[in-house]
């Protein structure tokens, strides 16, 4: 069946606008748009559409307006992450993010002050939790408090063996537990490698900062290391954006649109593992990673096809995976969680903190279709997904009390893409004109998880020289059948639809994989 988003597009397409009048479906369309069969089609779904007008009358709209706040308090996210994660005794990897720069000139007590001064302008990087008669309860340290580590290595080493011990101890420093109810959720060391050349090693808490903010504390960390130093963007604190968002969320216009989220979740059909039919709804398991590289080579040929397409590189491939979830679990309706970040608009353009949600989208992959047309449905769905956005209460369900949506754990396909660019990021260039397909992939040992796991997440980093990726799978929910049939059905689906040079539209779905 057609999404509601992409049945409202093709109507709008075709001069029809849909609007609510006191509550009231009415339409206006030219003269003899609107056939039987639309109409047939508005009646079936009249409290669908009804409900879909509400919720994005409810929306947010930008710009928004962040002001101090005169309290302190976590974010709606926060205080999920809290209560999911918990304090188990040991810490998952996810939970912490490392960064990690080189500076030359800069000698490390100059470092130390650039650290110090970005800790002191962004309020969330002082951030400590506790619990007090059940509520979660925010406190700031001092700026000037933050302890840093200071060591020292030799940089007249033989490059190779200089880089493979400073790597070797930057993993170690980032693998090291940095609990949740600590003092401080980020750690730092700055190394010396001469007087003038220091290695800065940071560990933050993913509770307080995301991937978006590490870049922005980057590119302040050059900035104010630069000589002369560069002026700095003004930046809104985190804590007053928690503050907005916590009001935006409790006035009653927002009704309508966490109830049509509500509907949708419980509309959208669950995924089943292709061998045991097993629900492949969030449980506790062993995560298991299978991380490849997509190297220059193939990543120019994946862009181009996109360009082709007149779509992002985003799309094209959020479009190849849901086509490899149908075609493997059998399922032509394929519910994917796309990690989205919120600083949508320029005042919340360089908030340092955790601002991520998840863009909930139907793809809509049936036998005969052809790779075209579930694109162009699947980027409607995506518009739709983000213009409705429930800031983060989309991630998890809420505490015990709240008011939020349904839980969306039965969505058991996530996708998190993220670029970067930064000179040395990510793998050394690879610019073999004609790698091997699919690319070499490195499984992990796995990492128990006490808490709900995602079932299926494709994590992938684009550097602009290479893609990144990592398939995060349960071990213990699919079986290694099962794990091969995905890893064979995704780059299939990458081959086939945006590799190959023939046009994706000629590509039918239901042809037989070679």
């Amino acid at each position: 069946m057609t999404t509601l988003p992409a049945l409202l597009s093709d109507l709008q397409a075709r001069g029809i606008a849909l609007t609510l009048v006191d509550g009231e479906l009415s339409f206006r369309a030219p003269k003899g748009a609107l056939t039987a069969d639309d109409r047939a089609a508005l009646s079936a779904r009249r409290d669908a559409i009804v409900a879909y007008l509400a919720a994005k009358a409810a929306r947010r709209l930008d710009p928004v307006s962040i002001a101090p706040s005169a309290t302190l308090r976590p974010s709606l996210l926060q205080e999920l992450w809290w209560h999911w994660y918990g304090l188990p005794p040991r810490q998952l990897d996810q939970e912490r993010l490392p960064l990690v720069k080189l500076f030359q000139g800069v000698p490390a007590a100059r470092v130390a002050d650039a650290l110090r001064g970005i800790v002191a302008r962004h309020h969330t990087l002082r951030s400590s939790f506790h619990e007090e008669d059940g509520r979660l309860v925010l406190t700031l340290n001092d700026a000037d408090a933050l302890p840093i580590e200071f060591a020292e290595a030799d940089g007249s080493r033989p490059p190779a063996e200089l880089e493979a011990e400073l790597k070797a101890q930057a993993a170690e420093y980032a693998s090291r537990q940095l609990p949740l109810d600590g003092p401080w959720l980020l750690r730092a060391r700055i190394v010396s490698l001469a007087p003038d050349v220091s290695l800065v090693l940071c560990v933050f808490h993913h509770i307080i900062v995301d991937a978006a903010s590490l870049l922005l504390i980057l590119s302040e960390l050059d900035a104010r290391l630069a000589d002369p130093p560069r002026a700095l963007p003004s930046a809104a604190q985190f804590i007053d954006y928690a503050a907005w968002e916590r009001e935006w969320m409790a006035d009653a216009a927002r009704k309508p649109l966490i109830d049509y989220w509500a509907r949708r979740f419980r509309e959208l059909p669950e995924l089943a593992g292709p061998v045991t039919g097993r629900s492949l709804a969030w449980q506790p398991g062993t995560k298991v990673d299978y991380k490849f590289v997509i190297p220059a080579a193939q990543l120019r040929r994946i862009q181009a096809a996109a360009t082709r397409l007149r779509t992002s590189l985003f799309s094209a491939l959020v479009t190849a995976f849901g086509i490899a979830l149908a075609r493997w679990s059998g399922s032509e309706r394929v519910p994917v969680r796309c990690v989205g970040d919120l600083r949508t608009s320029p005042e919340l353009a360089h908030i340092v903190g955790y601002l991520v949600c998840s863009d909930v989208i139907e793809i809509d992959a049936p036998a005969g279709a052809d790779f075209v047309s579930i694109l162009k449905a699947t980027e409607i769905e995506s518009h739709s997904a983000m213009m409705l956005r429930v800031p983060t209460l989309m991630r998890h369900p809420l505490h015990a009390g709240g008011s939020g949506i349904e839980d969306p754990r039965g969505i058991a396909a996530t996708i998190n893409m993220f670029s970067v660019r930064i000179p040395g990021a990510g793998a050394p260039a690879d610019d073999t004109a004609d790698p091997p397909w699919p690319p070499p992939l490195a499984r992990t040992a796995g990492e128990p998880w006490p808490i709900p796991l995602p079932s299926v997440y494709l994590r992938l980093i684009d550097y602009g020289h290479a893609l990144e990726g990592s398939l995060e799978l349960n071990d213990t929910l699919l079986t290694a059948a099962e794990q091969a049939a995905l890893i064979d059905a995704l780059f299939d689906a990458l081959d086939r639809f945006l590799l190959q040079p023939a046009a994706p539209a000629a590509v039918p779905l239901t042809m037989e994989t070679s």
